[in-house]
This record gives C-alpha cells, sequence and structure tokens, in this order.
C-alpha cells in the first residue's frame, strides 16, 4: 500500500514545481543591477523561443547569465561596457557575455569555483563553455544542445564566435524555417 501513496504524493508535489521568472525577466534583472551601480549594458537580446526550452536548459542559461553579472560586478573597471546574448540556433542555444575595462587579476577576489561550476553544468547537458580574456575584453561563451528530433547531425562543438557588433534586432529575429 506505500507505492500509491508515494505517486499520490509525487503527483500533488510535480503541480505545486515552481519556475520562477522567464530567462528575459532573469537577464533583465542582472541589467539592471548592473546599470544600477554605473556599468553600460550596450547589448541585451534574448532570443523569445528560449522560453520554449526545457526547465533545465533555461535554469542553465539564467546560471550563466546570473555568474557572468556577478564576476562583471566583481572584475570589472566601474563604468565597463557590456553585452549580454542568448541566441536561439536549430541546434544550440548560444550564449555570449562581454564586458571591457578588466580588472587585473587578483587572486584574492575570486575562488575560480564559478567558472568551474558553469563548466561542469554546461558540460553535463552535453555543451561546451569558455570564459577569458580576448583582446582588451573578457568573454564567457556557451554553446548549450538543443535536443531536436529532425537533427541528423550531432550538435556543433564549441566556435570561436567573435561578440558581434550587429544589431540587437539581428541578433534576437530567427526565422522560424530554421527549427524546422
Amino acid at each position: 500500500t506505500a507505492l500509491p501513496i508515494f505517486f499520490v504524493v509525487f503527483g500533488s508535489l510535480s503541480d505545486k514545481i515552481v519556475t520562477g521568472p522567464s530567462v528575459g525577466d532573469q537577464v533583465a534583472q542582472r541589467v539592471d543591477s548592473l546599470t544600477e551601480v554605473g556599468f553600460r549594458v550596450y547589448k541585451q537580446s534574448v532570443d523569445p523561443r528560449i522560453e520554449s526550452l526545457p526547465f533545465s536548459l533555461k535554469t542553465t542559461c539564467a546560471r550563466i547569465v546570473q555568474e557572468s553579472a556577478t564576476n562583471i560586478l566583481r572584475h570589472a573597471r566601474h563604468g565597463a561596457r557590456c553585452s549580454i546574448v542568448l541566441r536561439l540556433d536549430p541546434t544550440e542555444v548560444i550564449i555570449m557575455i562581454t564586458n571591457n575595462r578588466i580588472k587585473p587579476h587578483d587572486p584574492s577576489r575570486s575562488s575560480g569555483y564559478g567558472l568551474t561550476g558553469l563548466r561542469e553544468r554546461v558540460a553535463a547537458v552535453g555543451g561546451s563553455y569558455a570564459a577569458g580574456r580576448q583582446g582588451d575584453k573578457w568573454v564567457v561563451e556557451a554553446h548549450i544542445p538543443v535536443h531536436n528530433p529532425g537533427r541528423t547531425t550531432p550538435p556543433s562543438k564549441k566556435r570561436n564566435i567573435a561578440p558581434s557588433e550587429s544589431s540587437e534586432t539581428e541578433q534576437s529575429t530567427m526565422k522560424e524555417e530554421e527549427l524546422s
């Protein structure tokens, strides 16, 4: 008789799962936090189709944005220019977060666990993650595969995509037929 009770309890708990704010709302909150303390966010773009992804993928996306914004607060100089772009391609979510005006490296200000945790989180879903200096910018780049039953080739591995200066509209607008 214990087994049916488990299913009844589990069923009632599953109806109460809270998903939290949308990825777009979470990005907006991080942008507000950054601008409130003097950072200049010159590009903010979240493909609205990301909201239709499974909860675990949206959580991974939000966590990358959260940790990256925290690192900007800790490791970029006041007034740095930042961008946060989340784009959905047919096989993956691509996250690009940049900032300039990097402070000199100070090991006492960072444990490095945040970057390691993100790398492990992205690897756990089959993706790739890189964070580091590119010229005068700090760049975070993540590629998170999206399950697509019609796909005949495996998701792409990490690509070195240079931060783009294209418009926000170009970054977030995708053709619907690309998903089929």
